[in-house]
């Protein structure tokens, strides 16, 4: 008897624990499913893409899937701790001394027999145990609908306060946007503030390492941002005419591009926030466009 109680009670305390570490993710988790087969999927500065594909799970649609997502030639292993049918690979590409990418392939067998793929993307770090646990919340049809973003984007759930945006303004990703002439804004929800905080850094690293003008300008600030008087670092690149610009970006030439970069716990989230803006945007009185000025003020 006394074996049968200690047992039903470490079964309660780890069900007790699933149940709030996935709570405190669904906090964090931001999403957009898309009217076709993909879903997007935004916690603690990782990227998450899903897509439920209309092939059966066998060697030949896999391949296909393999082709789609360049990972034929990359070994695939098995994750025995996954609960369905399932291959994966894991990459990783370095983009400068301080910045690697992470990435991880799964290539799942859902409930009805089909291929669905999921993608990991992350800078400077990897959790193979939380790309586990997530894929088999997604499986399990777990993820709260409370998570969804809504579609077309009118308003914007920025760490639990509902935010109105122009009627102009899209989304670029989960968790970004942007709006002509008014600004741009990412931002990710993170487990810890030291998390956000390298993260911004680390968004501040690829910008560099992107190439497409010259830092002109590196400075700490002081602003509100959402209410919290902070330290954000604020940038200003020129964008130069060299070998690596886009041709769709010539017409941006010589322009000048400010972005924030700010890292903060608001309303108990720890926020990392990326705002940037061209210097012709519509900029107000106040030093900035709309969507900007809606979460900081200089």
């Amino acid at each position: 008897m006394i074996r049968k109680i200690v047992t039903f009670t470490l079964i309660l305390i780890s069900l007790t624990s699933t149940y709030s570490q996935n709570n405190s993710l669904f906090e964090r988790l931001r999403a957009i499913k898309t009217s076709g087969s993909l879903t997007f999927y935004n916690v603690d500065g990782i990227a998450i893409t899903s897509e439920s594909m209309i092939y059966s799970y066998n060697d030949i649609n896999l391949k296909m899937a393999y082709n789609l997502y360049n990972v034929s030639s990359e070994k695939k292993e098995k994750n025995i701790t996954l609960r369905c049918e399932n291959l994966f690979t894991r990459t990783k590409n370095v983009r400068s001394d301080k910045i690697t990418q992470y990435n991880s392939y799964f290539f799942v067998k859902n409930k009805n027999n089909k291929v669905i793929v999921f993608h990991f993307g992350s800078i400077n770090k990897t959790n193979k145990d939380f790309e586990i646990d997530f894929i088999n919340l997604v499986i399990d049809n777990k993820i709260p609908k409370s998570c969804f973003s809504d579609r077309p984007i009118n308003k914007i759930n920025f760490a639990s306060r509902i935010i109105e945006i122009e009627d102009n303004c899209n989304y670029a990703n989960v968790n970004s946007i942007q709006c002509p002439f008014n600004g741009q804004m990412s931002w990710s929800l993170h487990e810890n503030l030291s998390d956000a905080k390298k993260q911004v850094e680390y968004e501040f690293e690829i910008t560099k390492s992107k190439k497409l003008g010259q830092l002109v300008k590196e400075e700490m600030i002081n602003l509100n941002f959402e209410g919290i008087n902070t330290i954000a670092k604020r940038v200003t690149f020129v964008v130069e005419n060299n070998d690596t610009i886009n041709i769709d970006l010539k017409s941006i030439e010589g322009k000048k591009l400010i972005i924030y970069y700010i890292a903060e716990k608001v309303r108990s989230y720890n926020i990392s926030c990326v705002l940037s803006h061209w210097e012709d945007d519509k900029i107000a009185s106040n030093g900035l466009p709309t969507l900007l000025s809606k979460i900081i003020q200089l």
